[in-house]
């Protein structure tokens, strides 16, 4: 071969090799090659101005029993849940399903302004500039009380991490009986059975599509000693004292429309362990998983931020009660 066939053939390579690049680049920018973690294309807050009680559900997994999300309007079935342009989060609770609520929670911390009146009142601002919101995952910082809330979970497991002001006494208020969502939930029950152990139920009222009343039991297991648990009798809820903890709270809440045993089974099977950077992880895994099963080409960036944003929703829509 002569130095000028040579030449001709290297020119022709280093342009294939161009071509090549150029088409790459273009897969790059409109169709996400599969590089791209397809959870990271879900915008979770679309629709969420008027979103109904069934509707939003961050921190959970595909068909989950556990729809663990923060509450901004808890009073019924339209207009409550997760609502973008309100600005006040009044608990985190782990059933958000059609004309099913259940086991909302708060952190907060109690001084001797508002020991007497918590109860009543603990709601807090939080601002959307802090949030992070991913599929299987929310983190939102509490004004009020100048704490931090990360939400993950398992199928059946809520997994809490929160970090308290130092100086400050700890507590978890358990809302058992209030308006939540589409029901009233009503015969709240808390009981401590160790020094990091706790056991429930509470009972959702009848609804006109939901004629007989249900019960959901839970089991709450956390990383830290309880110091004390108060029972308010004018709302019948509860508040769990924490003995002053050094670092993040960690709190597992397992749930199960059968009994306590099973709630607690259910922490065992699926969360033995307290790595919530993990659960997080696990959770991306799954979602992208579930997500990967479409594969859609073409369209703008909004186009397929939109079809698996939809796609995210629909995995939602119906969940595991086993």
């Amino acid at each position: 071969m002569n130095n000028k066939m040579l030449y001709i053939q290297m020119i022709v390579f280093l342009m294939l090799g161009a071509l090549s690049s150029c088409i790459e680049k273009a897969k790059t920018k409109d169709n996400f090659p599969q590089t791209v973690s397809l959870s990271d294309l879900v915008y979770p807050t679309l629709d969420t101005e008027n979103s109904r009680w069934f509707y939003f559900s961050s921190a959970s997994r595909p068909f989950g029993m556990v729809n663990l999300s923060p509450d901004t309007e808890i009073d019924g079935a339209w207009g409550s849940g997760y609502r973008y342009n309100t600005d006040t989060i009044k608990g985190f609770s782990h059933i958000h399903a059609w004309q099913m609520s259940g086991v909302s929670v708060m952190p907060v911390t109690i001084t001797e302004t508002n020991q007497n009146t918590i109860y009543e009142d603990f709601s807090s601002k939080f601002s959307h500039q802090t949030e992070k919101i991913s599929p299987g995952y929310h983190y939102v910082e509490l004004d009020r009380y100048l704490i931090t809330s990360e939400l993950t979970s398992t199928t059946r497991v809520g997994f809490h991490q929160y970090s308290f002001p130092k100086g400050q006494d700890a507590a978890v208020l358990f809302n058992l009986n209030t308006m939540l969502g589409p029901c009233e939930n009503f015969n709240g029950e808390l009981t401590k059975d160790s020094n990091r152990a706790l056991s429930g139920k509470v009972v959702m009222k009848p609804t006109h599509r939901r004629p007989k009343p249900f019960t959901v039991f839970f089991k709450v297991e956390l990383n830290t000693d309880i110091a004390s648990i108060d029972k308010d009798e004018k709302t019948g809820n509860y508040l769990v004292n924490l003995t002053n903890p050094e670092s993040e709270v960690l709190m597992k809440v397992g749930i199960s429309y059968a009994s306590i045993d099973n709630a607690s089974n259910n922490i065992k099977a699926e969360l033995p362990h307290w790595d919530f950077d993990e659960i997080v992880f696990q959770s991306k895994k799954v979602w992208n998983g579930l997500l990967g099963r479409i594969k859609v080409e073409g369209g703008s960036d909004t186009d397929q931020k939109r079809f698996y944003t939809d796609l995210w929703h629909a995995l939602q829509g119906r969940r595991i009660i086993s």
